[in-house]
């Protein structure tokens, strides 16, 4: 089994224990911002993260990165972590992993912070008419 190193807000240990990744776990309940990130030496890592009051778990495997699809609940996310811990790939299966791409996370993204700023969408100014304003000068 390849050697694992647990990583959160708070730092990094090597080959954890169960009871650490429960105890990193659990903390992501509590906190407003934080995350837990379970990583192999081959590049596969496992990763639960709490944003702005939203969990959310992703894994990459080699270049492939998954998302899970839907509100991630704590039982899931344990669920996982302990398979990845112990080399248990059946959780890997459930159909709610989706295959994510860089566009897809930064998508996510942009509105994530668009909901944080409850910004509203750009409105462009138009005349009486219809027509756009332009300016002519430059």
């Amino acid at each position: 089994m390849a050697k694992l190193t647990l990583s959160t807000d708070e730092g990094e240990r090597e080959d954890p224990d169960a009871a650490a990744v429960d105890a990193a776990l659990a903390r992501l309940p509590r906190e407003e911002e934080a995350y837990a990130l379970l990583a192999s030496e081959v590049g596969e890592f496992l990763q639960a993260t709490r944003s702005a009051g939203k969990l959310s778990l992703e894994r990459q495997e080699g270049s492939t990165r998954y998302a899970w699809d839907g509100k991630a609940a704590a039982a899931d996310v344990a669920a996982a972590f302990a398979g990845f811990l112990s080399g248990n790939v059946a959780w890997r299966s459930d159909p709610r992993w989706k295959r994510s791409t860089d566009e897809d996370a930064a998508l996510e993204h942009r509105q994530s912070l668009l909901g944080l700023l409850r910004a509203a969408p750009l409105k462009v100014p138009v005349s009486a008419d219809g027509s756009l304003w332009a300016s002519t000068n430059g």
